[in-house]
């Protein structure tokens, strides 16, 4: 990416707009000294950072759905039997699209924690 900024010079670059892995990038980007263009990689931490967005939703007094965070199996089946069956599960810093999955069941859970630590 940085080749690319230093030989075509633009005048920033965008990440919202590419999925997971150029919000991955905005960051190191960013370090690197090229503009990032609309959402900045502070904003794109605070969306993804669940505990620092449940904050702000509090602080704002807008209500959210139920959430929690598991780092293990065991956890998750936990938190998911909190919330109640449904649940929607990602993986931590993923704000959409591939790894998201509905989980309906402790069996489903099982499965999607063990595709997620493979």
């Amino acid at each position: 990416m940085l080749s690319i900024y230093h030989k075509e010079r633009p005048v920033g670059i965008i990440t919202q707009f590419g999925g997971q892995t150029p919000l991955n990038l905005a960051a190191g980007l960013k370090a690197a000294g090229v503009p990032v263009l609309g959402t900045t990689p502070e904003v794109i931490d605070l969306a993804e950072d669940r505990d620092r967005f449940r904050l702000m939703m509090e602080q704002l007094n807008i209500p959210m759905p139920e959430a929690g965070m598991a780092a293990n199996t065991t956890e998750a089946i936990a938190v998911a039997a909190a919330i109640g069956y449904p649940v929607m599960v990602r993986p931590s810093y993923v704000l959409g699209g591939r790894g998201m999955e509905i989980v309906h069941d402790d069996a489903g859970m099982e499965e999607y924690m063990k595709a997620a630590s493979a």
